[in-house]
């Protein structure tokens, strides 16, 4: 994608991508029609809807803001999950819904998206824990307790940042054996450069820290 990094540093995404299509308004009216309704409908697409019409759109307005064609991952993304449409009752399908399974070099990896909440008493093998913004970036709020700089709640931590904190530990304490966590590079600059000290200090507490 020709503007990976640039989306990377973007505190507000949405807005970027209106202004990367405002020269595409067939584009841009998909894709807010595309927030619209997989982000508000009820019910989840069938199999049929999914091929017919949500994965051309997805593709298209992927291309418009990647300026290219997307990736063969990105593909491999928008296909339809083997085994859904299999699934009896409603209830069923929608635990499945946030669901994919993907294959890389032989290795099948069964993935389950959810929000904190819905893992909260569960236990995975690997957790990856993706930037969320409420005010500002979630992760990069916790950025010195991350780093080892802070510990637990002191009598100055504001209240939205004991929320942080209590909400993140649930999330890091679910996977046995791998934890990731999803953070803009901005987390870890400084005068718009990578921090090489935090990288260090992160290293030194076991993290292994991947660019992409």
């Amino acid at each position: 994608m020709k503007n990976a990094r640039d989306l990377q540093r973007r505190s507000e995404r949405h807005r970027w991508i209106l202004t990367q299509l405002s020269e595409l308004p067939k584009i841009r009216q998909d894709y807010n029609y595309l927030l619209l309704e997989l982000g508000m409908s009820k019910d989840p697409p069938t199999k049929e809807d999914w091929t017919a019409k949500w994965q051309p759109l997805l593709r298209n307005v992927g291309s418009a803001i990647a300026q290219g064609e997307i990736s063969a991952a990105s593909e491999e993304f928008l296909r339809w999950p083997e085994g859904i449409d299999q699934v009896d009752g409603q209830d069923a399908t929608r635990r499945t819904v946030n669901r994919c399974r993907i294959e890389v070099g032989g290795t099948v990896v069964n993935i389950q998206l959810g929000s904190i909440h819905s893992v909260k008493g569960e236990t995975h093998t690997a957790t990856l824990v993706c930037e969320t913004y409420y005010y500002k970036h979630n992760l990069s709020a916790l950025r010195d307790w991350i780093l080892g700089k802070m510990e637990g709640e002191q009598k100055k931590t504001p209240k939205l940042t004991k929320g942080r904190l209590k909400l993140h530990y649930v999330a890091m304490t679910r996977p046995s054996h791998l934890l990731c966590l999803a953070m803009p590079r901005t987390t870890f600059e400084a005068n718009g450069q990578l921090d090489v000290a935090a990288i260090a200090e992160l290293a030194s507490r076991g993290w292994s820290v991947v660019e992409t």
